[in-house]
C-alpha cells in the first residue's frame, strides 16, 4: 500500500490520505495548466508540512505565521498568523489591489466559475 497511498499527518489526531505522487503542489500544477497561467502569477499560502509542494510551485509561496518550522523553511515569506488575519496580510503586502485592472478581475472569476462548474 505504500506505494499507492502517501499519508500526511497534520494534526494532533488527524491525518490525510493522497495517491502517491499526488499531491499539493501537483494539484496546483494541474490548476494553472486548467487555467493557463503560469506558477509565477501565484500565490499560495499553507501552514503544515503537506503544504510545503504548493508553496515550492508556486511563484510565491507563504507560510503563515502558525506553521510548522518545515513549511517556513519552504516558503518564500512567513505571514501573520490564522488568528491575526495572516492570509489578508499577504495579499496586501504583494499584491496592489490599485493597480489591478477590473476587466483583468472579471476575467479571473468567469474563469473560475467556468472551472467550478466543469467540475
Amino acid at each position: 500500500m505504500k506505494d499507492r497511498v502517501v499519508f500526511s499527518k497534520t494534526e494532533l489526531f488527524y491525518y490525510e490520505a493522497t495517491a502517491a505522487g499526488v499531491d499539493k503542489g501537483t494539484g496546483l500544477e494541474r490548476l494553472c495548466n486548467y487555467l493557463k497561467i503560469t506558477p509565477e502569477n501565484v500565490m499560495a499560502l499553507g501552514d503544515q508540512a503537506n503544504d510545503a509542494p504548493m508553496l515550492e510551485y508556486a511563484g510565491i509561496g507563504v507560510a503563515m505565521g502558525n506553521a510548522v518550522d518545515y513549511t517556513k523553511k519552504h516558503a518564500d515569506a512567513v505571514t501573520a498568523d490564522c488568528d491575526h488575519d495572516g492570509v489578508a496580510v499577504a495579499i496586501n503586502k504583494f499584491f496592489s489591489f490599485s493597480k489591478i485592472n477590473k476587466y483583468c478581475l472579471n476575467a479571473i472569476l468567469i474563469k473560475q466559475l467556468h472551472f467550478d462548474h466543469a467540475l
